[in-house]
């Protein structure tokens, strides 16, 4: 298994593998129905397992292709799910996009680059400006809209530094927010700074008791999509991080 900062449970996670891949098997079975039904939930369920045997499956020395093809996985079920009508959040939307800036789906990821605010606003979901603006941003860098992503990365900075949100938005966006204003300015070092920032966000998140062994917290794919992105304006990433593994890109 690779080694993580977090120092995750081997023996818990190899279980959680298993019943992953049983789990996304059995979906399987059921998604012909599924899509008779139109189901939105069902086919969120089986994107988010197949993330979680993504992350697992590169945990565990995958190769490259098979991690690709779970990611790929993932993103074919999620397109049904919002095809289907699931109402995003800032949070889903950003994963979503993630999501398809890695994959080869250029359809999927031009629908999810021509949302608006409203298009990934949940009103059950309470989420501070900044998670928006957040969002905002890497919509904006995907679809080469270098201005838009500075203003909305700015802004975003511009707020945590606020009493506004709170302490969890900060450790979950300020890094983010850097790496889009990084990648909107053609900054290396900052974009750099900005991954290095974003690992140690991972290694930080991730470490506490009742988080350590979540699949989400061994591979970073809204992380990895930045990265990408930073690597399609000119930038490169450095020594990179377990958690933003660059040799995904290549695949």
């Amino acid at each position: 298994m690779r080694s993580y900062p977090h120092k995750p449970n081997e023996a818990l996670l190899s279980e959680s593998l298993s019943n992953a891949r049983e789990d996304y098997e059995s979906g399987r079975s059921g998604s012909g129905q599924a899509e008779a039904n139109r189901s939105a939930i069902f086919f969120k369920r089986q994107g988010d397992t197949a993330m979680d045997v993504a992350a697992l499956e590169y945990a565990f020395g995958a190769g490259w292709p098979a991690v690709r093809q779970w990611l790929d996985s993932a993103l074919g079920a999620v397109q049904k799910a919002t095809e289907y009508g699931f109402t995003l959040d800032p949070n889903l939307y950003m994963t979503y996009l993630g999501l398809a800036v890695l994959s080869s789906n250029s359809a999927f990821r031009e629908y999810l680059e021509a949302l608006q605010r409203g298009d990934f606003t949940d009103r059950t979901v309470k989420a501070d400006e900044v998670f928006y603006l957040a969002a905002e941003g890497m919509r904006d860098l995907a679809k080469g809209d270098l201005e838009g992503a500075l203003g909305a990365s700015r802004a975003g900075l511009d707020r945590l530094e606020s009493a506004e949100p709170n302490p969890g938005a900060k450790l979950a966006l300020e890094a983010i927010l850097r790496l889009e204003q990084a990648i909107a300015r053609k900054d290396q070092a900052a974009f750099v700074a900005a991954l290095n920032e974003r690992a140690e966000k991972d290694r930080v998140s991730y470490s506490k008791a009742a988080a350590r062994n979540f699949p989400s917290g061994l591979l970073d794919v809204v992380g990895l999509s930045l990265l990408k992105l930073g690597r399609d304006n000119g930038l490169q990433p450095g020594d990179g991080s377990v958690y933003l593994p660059a040799g995904l890109l290549e695949f």
